[in-house]
């Protein structure tokens, strides 16, 4: 997560203005879409970008300047495979709030976002937005952000290929996997899972993402011969 959080932090630096005549105009144009992806739906022009990692915790902050001189806080906790835990994101807004980091209270808006490349149940998502006031922001519409990018960067056509081929993996029959069942021998969210009653586990699919839907029906289970049925 430390190395995506790093990836963020670089790609938003370039979305400043002083970039926009300067070695890769490309490279701030994907810089400046990304920064609108999270800032949302309203339209701004971006001036300044100042940014600050692992500040009290915070993975990435954002400070964006408008033209109009108005101040837009970004606060991105980064998950990759993981998820929040222990109050983090209420801790984490309530610093920013309280002027508690390295920008103090010097800010107009403040913009949360749960970022997350991994795959995650529905439930985690409704969670995040319903009762954390953060936007959620997943891998596929960071794929939406870099696909309309055109460069030869290497660090970014490398950070685009692997979200990529982790997305079609993703979508593949490879990410059906076998997932071991809970200490209370019900398998997690359950209701969108196979029991398999020999050997004790359950086979399901990764979570899909967005809307986690089902793109490949399931035809097979393993008994405990291990032979394939359909």
């Amino acid at each position: 997560e430390l190395s995506q959080d790093a990836m963020i932090c670089w790609l938003l630096a370039w979305a400043d203005s002083k970039y926009a005549s300067g070695p890769d105009p490309e490279l701030h144009r994907c810089g400046q879409r990304l920064a609108h992806a999270l800032l949302g739906p309203a339209e701004i022009a971006i001036k300044a970008v100042e940014l600050r990692q692992q500040d009290r915790g915070i993975d990435v902050l954002a400070r964006i300047t408008t033209e109009s001189d108005a101040k837009h806080i970004l606060l991105i906790e980064d998950k990759t495979d993981t998820s929040d835990h222990s109050d983090q994101l209420k801790r984490y807004l309530q610093d920013v709030r309280d002027g508690n980091t390295g920008f103090e209270k010097r800010f107009d808006h403040i913009h949360p976002i749960y970022l997350k490349t991994g795959n995650y149940p529905p439930s985690e998502k409704t969670r995040i937005e319903c009762k954390s006031g953060y936007r959620f922001f997943d891998r596929k519409q960071i794929l939406d952000v870099l696909g309309d990018y055109h460069g030869e960067d290497p660090i970014l056509v490398d950070w685009k290929k692997y979200l990529q081929d982790w997305e079609d993996k993703t979508n593949s029959w490879d990410s059906w996997k076998l997932f071991p069942e809970d200490e209370t021998g019900e398998t997690p969210d359950s209701h969108l899972s196979w029991q398999v009653s020999t050997p004790s586990w359950s086979l399901r699919r990764s979570w899909m993402g967005v809307g986690a839907t089902w793109r490949t029906p399931l035809e097979a289970f393993w008994g405990s011969g291990g032979d394939g049925r359909t």
